[in-house]
């Protein structure tokens, strides 16, 4: 699995489906606590897999499905939903911008599937009383959960130039550009509450707090893939002019 699932929404195919596959395998696997090695998937393309590599491909397409049906809620457009960025901290590893299925195709393939109007190109989209409900593919995935995605009781302190600010429900997002011990320029995508949590919180943040070209510290929990270079905010600092955010938000 090295990149985002094919959705084939024309023939009636839809994410809420790829996400019962996946949890179908899950079912039928074991980890490798339980057994020795553990189940060991073998997907179309890439390395062999284990369950706790299923789960977290599971996660990353429940929380996409979610962060798309929450812009779709909120009355937004295709394109609208699409300058989100819902894919942003798993395009490092899983995102394409060409060749035969690119991230651009994921989405619209994925909002298609939730109901999203075919001719919905200048503003056109779903009013709320025909919004379509389904049930959670899991419960324990219904929602973001952290412990999912990142080491809990692990801490990681980062520095970085921020190159972008993604203030929005359910999470927002800051994407920072960090130097690498060998000297070159490495994306690091943190995690932070909504913009409902933030605004609300003991030290508020609002979409103005972090602009691009800032440069800051965080720490954090960091995520169980190493090679997705991400964390989940626990504080924030701006040694320029002393501003600090710390909290935890779930």
């Amino acid at each position: 699995m090295t990149g985002y699932p094919f959705i084939d929404a024309k023939a009636g195919g839809s994410i809420n489906q790829v996400l019962e596959a996946l949890n179908r395998v899950l079912e039928i696997t074991v980890p490798d606590t339980k057994s020795e090695l553990g189940t060991l998937v073998i997907p179309g393309h890439g390395r062999l897999l284990d369950q706790s590599d299923v789960a977290y491909y599971r996660e990353m397409v429940a929380i996409i499905r979610d962060r798309i049906q929450d812009g779709m809620k909120r009355g937004l457009t295709l394109a609208q939903i699409k300058a989100e960025k819902p894919t942003l901290d798993y395009d490092p590893r899983f995102g394409r911008t060409t060749g035969a299925w690119t991230t651009d195709m994921f989405i619209e393939a994925a909002y298609r599937s939730l109901g999203g109007n075919n001719h919905d190109t200048q503003g056109t989209h779903l009013h709320r009383e025909h919004w379509p409900s389904w049930p959670a593919p899991a419960s324990a995935f219904a929602h973001h959960s952290f412990t999912a995605a990142y080491e809990s009781g692990k801490r990681v302190e980062i520095e970085g130039v921020v190159k972008e600010f993604i203030w929005r429900n359910p999470h927002s997002f800051v994407r920072i550009e960090v130097m690498s011990k060998e000297g070159k320029p490495e994306t690091w995508n943190l995690e932070w509450g909504s913009s409902t949590q933030l605004s609300a919180a003991k030290f508020p943040v609002t979409r103005t707090s972090l602009k691009f070209g800032d440069r800051i510290i965080a720490t954090g929990e960091p995520g169980r893939d190493a090679e997705a270079h991400r964390i989940r905010i626990f504080s924030i600092k701006r040694p320029v002019d002393g501003w600090e955010w710390q909290g935890v938000v779930e």
